[in-house]
């Protein structure tokens, strides 16, 4: 959940274990509830940005499902993890699926110098599967985004009703829903994994001996 964009090697350690303790509150509510999370925070009171972030939940109608969730791809044979998901309060049958990136800044100039810092462009690739994408810490996130919604989707069979990538500092929530420009290169990506794990073949194997055995089911005409 660390959100490091333009920070030096020490700020960068300070930011991940700061998003370890974001993640572990979140953990701790989502397991036993507000009195758990107080309970477990009565000595340094609630991290602000988890304090934060369950607000902005609230406040949006959603009610927390389930975080830090392990997900696997037997597409591309990878894993990883979704932050938080989320359904609606009124009828609990949407779902959301939010990626959390975390800061400690509280002032208004250092929040400014991040949002400017995490949007920036940086130039394109130019010589990779993704070449041609714009190279910036909001496109890595969003090509992240499309990457978790495409594996939730082969796993459940069920699209999510929103995807959204979260930056949040005390006080502050920003919301990044899904763009449509790097659907692509999510995919291009997917793709490449695949080759690189040796998922690609090994599911053509899969197929070649599924197809075979199918035919082998056939029954004779007499």
């Amino acid at each position: 959940m660390a959100d490091n964009e333009g920070r030096s090697g020490i700020g960068q350690a300070y930011h991940k274990r700061h998003g370890v303790w974001v993640d572990e509150s979140i953990k701790v509510y989502v397991a036993g509830g507000s009195k758990t999370l107080i309970a477990f925070s009565s000595d340094v009171g609630i991290e602000p940005c988890a304090a934060t972030l369950l607000d902005f939940i609230a406040a949006s109608g959603y009610r927390i499902v389930a975080c830090q969730v392990p997900i696997y791809s037997t597409v591309m044979g990878v894993a990883t993890s979704i932050d938080i998901i989320c359904t609606d309060v009124a009828t609990s049958t949407e779902f959301y699926i939010f990626e959390v990136k975390s800061t400690a800044v509280v002032s208004k100039e250092a929040v400014e110098r991040g949002d400017a810092a995490f949007e920036q462009l940086r130039g394109r690739l130019k010589s990779t599967t993704l070449r041609g994408m714009i190279l910036s810490q909001y496109g890595a996130s969003q090509v992240q985004a499309w990457t978790q919604m495409s594996i939730v989707k082969e796993i459940t069979s069920m699209t999510p009703t929103g995807v959204s990538v979260l930056r949040v500092s005390p006080g502050i929530v920003r919301e990044y829903p899904l763009n449509i420009y790097y659907k692509d290169r999510a995919e291009k990506l997917a793709r490449a994994i695949s080759i690189q794990t040796g998922q690609a073949k090994r599911n053509r194997k899969r197929a070649r001996q599924a197809d075979k055995a199918l035919k082998l089911k056939k029954p004779k005409k007499v």
